[in-house]
């Protein structure tokens, strides 16, 4: 009928079935549905090729195998290139789409000397922790907008898949049973859990604000260039893809106007406490990645970057950084309706990461969380609470540093963290960690954390606003500080400092 199914199209297509004003189901949807009827579990194995360099060779010399035996009902994607003489084709008749289309965009990702920004954007859509990584996302429907998450490792994804393409068939009988997509899930949930699929110590659920085809088909809307890249020869697929960019770069824009509106009213030190502030982040944060994706190339990393070695941050953070400084470089070259929050919010989260990693465990070490065991983790049986001691409040609060939220360690808000570290810790306690002037850093603190509320708040993040946030994260660097905390992470991580 002239309709691309592509694994982009599908994914596109059913995740415009689900959206409310696309009820009445088109003939690409139905033929979207049609193409995944047989499959009763979906996969998504998601790796870093250059962090997780030796599980991404295995699973790249284990891929037609793992392609062979996994049965008809469960499809699964990968982040790998396929031997050139591998035709997936037979009973999973799409998803060499994805991987030539992967593929392509890798390629050029190696030319422009940067490998990992594919897999830390699906991550980021996905809102999977880093170190969850590498991970196989299991769902029974792309239409959900939830799914299980499994880490995975180069000795046990055999096993896992093995396993996975059992549970597939046991799904495809509960399929016919007249049960609706949610009962479905959860029948999928106590599938896995009987199958016991977590062998590389880490299990949890993923939530998202839309369905998983949305999320995936957003990222992947990205992936498909024109026609310098035509990766799919179809010149109909790359303009459903540009105008799927567009116009979700125009509903996250009105979204988070329409967001900032409604939290405006909240006093600027309050802004964590509302339950919109946490959207406004993941929506800011995904904006940014979608406007660096849409550069392809790294033209301004150098030309405003900030004096922060990589080494010094975990992989997501220095991707952080990395998006923040781009999406400057490319509004500052638009010169007009200039907002700098995308980037401001990104820097703001880079370091609220490294202080959670660092200054919030050695709390944690603290009340006796057993590091690194439990480091990024919830310790079970242990309690570890952190009292303020903030003169200026007439009560003291009491901070869960050992809390879990949706199925992983709760890392501390910016503001709560520097609460902590303000009243809590003493001189001494702050030259241990190596932090010598602990006023001028935590007066850094406060205006990077000032910034970013108001780029939750405001509509517009100007220039000179967006600067004073990086001159106090290169005041950070160039007093040492950061590479201070990162010897504090590596040191909680159980990992040798980098010298």
């Amino acid at each position: 009928m002239g309709v691309p199914l592509s694994s982009y199209t599908v994914l596109k297509y059913v995740a415009d079935g689900v959206e409310s004003k696309r009820k009445k189901n088109s003939t690409t949807m139905e033929l979207a549905l049609e193409s995944m009827k047989e499959f009763s579990v979906f996969a998504f194995v998601l790796h870093d090729p250059n962090i997780h360099h030796d599980f991404h060779t295995f699973f790249e010399r284990q891929f037609k195998s793992l392609h062979r035996t996994t049965g008809r009902h469960l499809l699964f994607f990968g982040l790998v290139d396929s031997p050139e003489n591998l035709a997936l084709t037979g009973n999973t008749p799409f998803y060499q789409d994805i991987r030539d289309m992967v593929d392509e965009y890798e390629e050029h990702q190696r030319q422009t000397g940067d490998q990992s920004y594919s897999a830390f954007a699906l991550a980021n859509s996905l809102n999977i922790d880093p170190h969850m990584l590498p991970a196989i996302i299991i769902t029974h429907d792309t239409r959900l907008k939830s799914f299980k998450l499994v880490k995975t490792c180069s000795d046990k994804i055999e096993t896992q898949m093995s396993r996975l393409t059992n549970v597939s068939f046991d799904m495809e009988e509960y399929k016919q049973r007249n049960k609706s997509l949610v009962e479905r899930q959860e029948m999928l949930y106590q599938l896995l859990d009987e199958a016991d699929i977590d062998l590389c110590s880490g299990m949890g659920e993923g939530f998202l604000t839309e369905c998983l085809a949305r999320a995936l088909s957003d990222v992947l809307s990205f992936l498909v260039t024109d026609s310098e890249f035509d990766i799919f020869g179809d010149i109909q697929v790359m303009n459903i893809a540009k105008r799927h960019k567009r116009e979700l770069l125009n509903k996250l824009t009105i979204t988070l106007k329409a967001l900032k509106k409604k939290i405006n009213e909240i006093n600027n030190h309050e802004v964590e406490k509302d339950p919109l502030y946490p959207l406004i982040e993941e929506l800011s944060i995904k904006l940014a990645v979608f406007l660096k994706m849409l550069q392809n190339e790294n033209s301004y990393s150098t030309l405003y970057s900030l004096p922060i070695k990589d080494y010094w941050l975990e992989s997501n953070s220095a991707q952080l950084l990395k998006t923040a400084i781009e999406v400057e470089g490319f509004l500052r070259n638009k010169k007009t309706n200039l907002d700098f929050s995308p980037s401001a919010i990104c820097l703001a989260k880079m370091f609220e990461r490294e202080i959670n990693y660092s200054i919030v465990h050695w709390f944690r070490k603290k009340h006796s969380i057993d590091l690194p065991r439990f480091f990024n983790q919830v310790q079970p049986g242990v309690e570890a609470y952190e009292t303020t001691k903030n003169p200026n409040r007439r009560y003291n609060s009491h901070v869960n540093l050992n809390d879990r939220r949706k199925g992983k360690w709760a890392s501390l808000e910016l503001g709560v963290a520097k609460t902590i570290a303000k009243f809590n810790l003493t001189d001494k306690e702050w030259e241990s960690m190596g932090i010598a002037n602990s006023e001028k850093f935590l007066s850094d603190w406060d205006n990077i954390h000032y910034i970013r509320n108001q780029a939750a708040h405001t509509e517009l993040i100007t220039l000179e606003q967006y600067m004073k946030m990086k001159k106090s994260l290169e005041n950070t660097a160039e007093n040492n500080v950061l590479e201070k905390l990162s010897n504090m992470k590596n040191t909680y991580k159980g990992t040798p400092a980098i010298l």
